[in-house]
């Protein structure tokens, strides 16, 4: 399926993607370039603190409740989070509620309210969202290996903040960091639907054509990924199962390199399934993933099972990821998994 992308730039430095589809709503999705990468390690975290108030009420909108009524009544689908790259927003919604969306996002991205009382009230939120992590086994495994992983460098750092550092900042740094990044040099917008492209574009230019005090776009700073080395880390907690991450560092590969590593990468979770699961039943919850984020990506497994099982599913999961990797791959196989991988694609 081909889609027609067209462009366009406000004299602001907002870019604006346009795709015309034959489709009963709209799609507006805002990306801001912030999170973990455009973070120091005294600002970690800023970047999702921030996204949390963004909701708490604007000049024009003056309280949560309201802001979210307003999500509620206009649009369905409504998302927004933070990763190490950008912020995300994104909703659907029926044509005419199209400008009204637009005033919205524009109203939450540059003018929402950041004075000390409504953020001191977020990091009280945010501090119990980092603890609900630490109590579920599987998130605090999981963060843990990613932060070992990538131990030494900014990708290591947990996008929904440190404990230690959430209440530390003055509110003016967490202003100036918040004028920033949401700019519109800073950010792009993204609209799908059956609206003609001319006709968005100007909708956006009204709504998005401000000025603010800080204008510019930001950038991720260079730094290097740490090496692969093997080493096993355990940690103790009182569970019934064992939960077992195995991965490895790639470097950055680029769209169609990615979507090879994404191809293989299924064809290794396939095999592991169906060696720890099918052929010996031993785990009953498993998975193989990849990433390939922009300075660099990273393969990973994961598998629960019960603790006299634990040498046994390492070598299991290390034969088939040493299979992949050598190309042993059966024909069926491959062609099973790009027949799944391309009804992926036409559902998207």
């Amino acid at each position: 399926m081909h889609y027609d992308i067209k462009e366009s730039k406000l004299e602001n430095g907002l870019t604006v993607y346009h795709v015309k589809v034959p489709a009963d709503d709209i799609t507006v999705l805002a990306n801001i370039n912030a999170g973990s990468l455009y973070e120091t390690d005294h600002t970690a975290g800023m970047s999702h603190l921030i996204e949390h108030n963004l909701f708490k009420g604007t000049t024009k909108r003056l309280s949560r409740k309201e802001v979210y009524q307003e999500f509620g009544e206009i649009g369905s689908d409504f998302f927004c989070h933070t990763d190490d790259t950008s912020i995300l927003l994104g909703l659907r919604v029926m044509p005419e509620s199209f400008k009204q969306t637009l005033d919205l996002f524009s109203d939450l991205i540059y003018h929402s309210r950041m004075d000390a009382e409504s953020v001191e009230k977020e990091q009280e939120i945010v501090l119990d969202e980092i603890r609900n992590g630490e109590d579920d086994p599987y998130r605090f495994a999981y963060q843990s290996f990613c932060t070992k992983l990538q131990e030494g460098c900014p990708a290591g750092r947990p996008i929904i903040d440190f404990e230690h550092t959430v209440k530390q900042w003055p509110i003016e740094e967490i202003v100036e960091f918040y004028k920033r990044h949401f700019n519109p040099a800073n950010t792009t917008l993204f609209v799908v639907g059956p609206i003609e492209f001319r006709d968005a574009a100007e909708k956006v230019k009204q709504y998005f054509s401000c000025s603010p005090e800080i204008n510019q776009p930001n950038s991720i700073q260079r730094f290097k990924m740490p090496r692969n080395r093997a080493r096993e880390i355990t940690m103790d907690r009182e569970l019934s199962n064992v939960q077992m991450f195995i991965g490895k560092l790639v470097p950055r590969l680029g769209l169609k390199k990615g979507l090879d590593m994404e191809l293989l990468v299924d064809i290794m979770g396939n095999n592991i399934s169906d060696a720890i699961l099918n052929k010996e039943p031993i785990s009953y919850s498993r998975w193989a993933t990849s990433s390939n984020e922009k300075i660099g990506g990273s393969i990973i497994t994961y598998a629960t099972f019960g603790p006299k099982n634990y040498i046994r599913v390492k070598e299991l999961i290390r034969e088939e990821m040493r299979k992949v990797s050598e190309g042993d791959i059966s024909e069926d196989t491959f062609k099973s998994v790009l027949r799944k991988k391309r009804k992926e694609f036409v559902r998207n």
